[in-house]
C-alpha cells in the first residue's frame, strides 16, 4: 500500500497533461464543469455523457498492464507483480479469484484505469473529448459524436467495458432534432437540467431543487444536532454541514443571488443559536461568519461566499480551460465569469493580480474586512464592550 501511494504520486507529478485526458483527483471536478459550461453548443451539435457499468471491476489487466508497459514502463515491473496473476479474496469460508480490474484500495488504480483508456480518448475527434475516471463527457457536431459513441462502445468491450445506456444521457439545445440510431438510445436532458460531476451547469428549476435539499439536509442534520453535545454538534455544523457541505455548488454552479441563500443563511443562524443556547444579533452573527483568526468561528454565510467561491474557482483554471479548449470551436471568453468579476469590483475594487488571482483567500478578503470593520461590527460600542459581545467567545466557550 505504502509503495502504491509514493509510486502513484511520483507518477502523477511527471504525467504530461494533455489536452484529451482523465483527472485523476476529486478537486479536479471543477475545471471539466467549468470547461463544459464555457462551450457555446451551435445549431446541431449535441453533449453525451457516456458510463461505463462496474467499470474498475471489469477492465482486463492484460490491457491495464499493456498500457503501463507502453506508456509509464518504470511503473511496470511492480505493476506486473500486482496483477499479472490472479489474488485470491476470502469472504467467510469462501475463496474467490480476483482476475480483472484494479485492486479496490490500491492508490494506483485510478491511475492504472485511467492510462488504460487514456489512448481510446485521444483517438476519438469530438471536438470536447473529456473523461473522469468511468464517466466521458463528449461534445460536437451528432455525426462525429455517434462515430465516437460507437467507438466507445466496441473498443470498451474488448477491454471488457461495457456502456451502461440506461445512464448515458444526451445533452442538447431545445429545438434540436437528433436523427442518429445510436444517440437516439441515450436519454435525452434539456440544458436547463443538465448536471456534470454533481455540478449543475446551467441556472433553472434542476439548480433550484439541488439547493431545496440542500436546505431539507440542513434542518435533518439540525435535529439530529441536537441529540449530541454541543461541542461536538458545533464543530460538525462548522466543518461538514454548513458551507462545506455546499461547496462544490457555490464554485461549479452559477448560484449568485439565488433566493435560496436567504433561507439557508438563517437555518445556520437558527442552528447555532440554538446549540450555544443564545439569541445572536446582527452584529454577532455577522462575527460568527468570519474566520478564526478575525475573531470569529468561522461559521460560514453561503450568500457571502456564492460570489467569491465561483470567481475564485473559475480564475484557478483559467489556464486549463484555455489549453482545453484550444481546438475546440466556442468562445473565448465566458460572459457569466465577467459580469460576476464586474459585480465583484463594484463592490470591493480591483481584482486580485498575479498568485492571489488564482485564489480563494484572495477574493474572500475584501468581504471579511468590511464585515469586521467598526462601521458593520458594533460601531457605538466600546472595544470592551464589543469584546464582551463578540460570538466568538461564546463558541469558544462551548468548544473548549
Amino acid at each position: 500500500m505504502l509503495a502504491s501511494s509514493v509510486l502513484n504520486g511520483l507518477k502523477l507529478a511527471s504525467v504530461h497533461v494533455s489536452l484529451m485526458w482523465v483527472l485523476l483527483e476529486a478537486a479536479r471536478q471543477q475545471y471539466i464543469v467549468h470547461v463544459v459550461f464555457l462551450v457555446s453548443m451551435p445549431t446541431g451539435h449535441v453533449m453525451v455523457k457516456l458510463d461505463f457499468s462496474n467499470a474498475s471491476n471489469s477492465l482486463h489487466r492484460c490491457d491495464m498492464l499493456l498500457a503501463v508497459k507502453d506508456s509509464l514502463l518504470e511503473l511496470y515491473p511492480y505493476s506486473f507483480s500486482a496483477y499479472a496473476y490472479p489474488s485470491i479474496l476470502f469472504y467467510g469460508p469462501h475463496k474467490m479469484m480476483s482476475n480483472e480490474g484494479p485492486q479496490q484500495g490500491d492508490p494506483m488504480g485510478p491511475l492504472l484505469f485511467c492510462n488504460t483508456i487514456q489512448p481510446l480518448l485521444q483517438s476519438l475527434q469530438s471536438e470536447l473529448p473529456l473523461g473522469y475516471l468511468n464517466d466521458l463527457t463528449l461534445g460536437g457536431e451528432q455525426s462525429v459524436l455517434a462515430r465516437d459513441v460507437e467507438k466507445v462502445a466496441e473498443v470498451g468491450q474488448a477491454m471488457g467495458l461495457s456502456l451502461n445506456f440506461s445512464k448515458c444521457e444526451l445533452i442538447s439545445n431545445p429545438n434540436t432534432i437528433v436523427k442518429d440510431s445510436i444517440l437516439q438510445q441515450l436519454s435525452t436532458v434539456p440544458i436547463s437540467e443538465a448536471t456534470l460531476l454533481g455540478a449543475l451547469l446551467f441556472q433553472g428549476p434542476a439548480l433550484d431543487q439541488s439547493w431545496s435539499k440542500r436546505c431539507d439536509d440542513l434542518v435533518r442534520a439540525m435535529n439530529r444536532l441536537k441529540l449530541i453535545s454541543a461541542q461536538d454538534a458545533l464543530i460538525l455544523l462548522k466543518s461538514s454541514f454548513s458551507a462545506p457541505r455546499v461547496l462544490h455548488l457555490l464554485r461549479c454552479s452559477s448560484s449568485v443571488g439565488h433566493t435560496v441563500f436567504g433561507t439557508f443563511d438563517q437555518l445556520l443562524r437558527t442552528a447555532v443559536s440554538t446549540l450555544t443556547n443564545s439569541d445572536l444579533s446582527d452584529s454577532e452573527w455577522s462575527q460568527a461568519t468570519l474566520l478564526v483568526k478575525d475573531r470569529g468561528p468561522w461559521v460560514r454565510r453561503v450568500s457571502m461566499l456564492a460570489l467569491l467561491a465561483f470567481l475564485a474557482s473559475a480564475a484557478s483554471t483559467l489556464c486549463l480551460q484555455d489549453e482545453i479548449l484550444f481546438d475546440c470551436h466556442c468562445r473565448s471568453d465566458n460572459p457569466l465569469v465577467e459580469s460576476y468579476m464586474s459585480l465583484w469590483s463594484a463592490s470591493f475594487g480591483a481584482l486580485p493580480t498575479g498568485n492571489a488571482f488564482h485564489k480563494q483567500a484572495a477574493w474572500d478578503r475584501p468581504g471579511i474586512v468590511a464585515i469586521n470593520s467598526p462601521t458593520t461590527v458594533g460601531s457605538t460600542l466600546t472595544p470592551d464592550a464589543t469584546s464582551r459581545r463578540c460570538f466568538s467567545v461564546i463558541v469558544y466557550n462551548k468548544i473548549l
